[in-house]
């Protein structure tokens, strides 16, 4: 079951910075993240992410701790033939010390990937779950 952590809302003042609803997926993805090295970018190695939730402008990812991977990094995701370039936007601690989530904003996404994202957000009395 996805996690249903809401990281949209800020500490302070409890109101939601998300332009769209979220729908909860607990889908695996790949997640490659090029860091900015001496303003060259250095490819990381890729891991996998799970999908905590997504929007029309982002997904909130969970995975390993990395002090490479800062506001602004970008990375590629890849689901089963879906394509993203994202950019790291916001990195919350959870309860387990190795485990973050991280915030990405969508920079490109290829035409299936955002098809089925929209079709998501459109149709929410759907399962979300099932957005493949």
């Amino acid at each position: 079951m996805a996690e249903t952590h809401d990281s949209a809302q800020t500490k302070s003042t409890g109101t939601e910075r998300r332009i769209g609803s979220r729908h909860p997926l607990g889908f695996d993805v790949t997640f490659h993240p090029r860091a900015l090295h001496k303003k060259r970018r250095k490819s990381q190695r890729p891991r996998v992410a799970t999908i905590v939730d997504f929007s029309l402008t982002g997904l909130l990812l969970r995975s390993a701790v990395d002090g490479h991977i800062q506001r602004g990094t970008q990375a590629t995701i890849d689901a089963e033939g879906l394509h993203a370039v994202v950019q790291v936007e916001r990195i919350e601690p959870t309860e387990d010390p190795k485990t973050v989530l991280y915030g990405v904003q969508f920079l490109s996404l290829d035409a299936d990937f955002r098809r089925l994202i929209d079709e998501a957000v459109a149709s929410p009395e759907s399962k979300s779950r099932d957005w493949r």
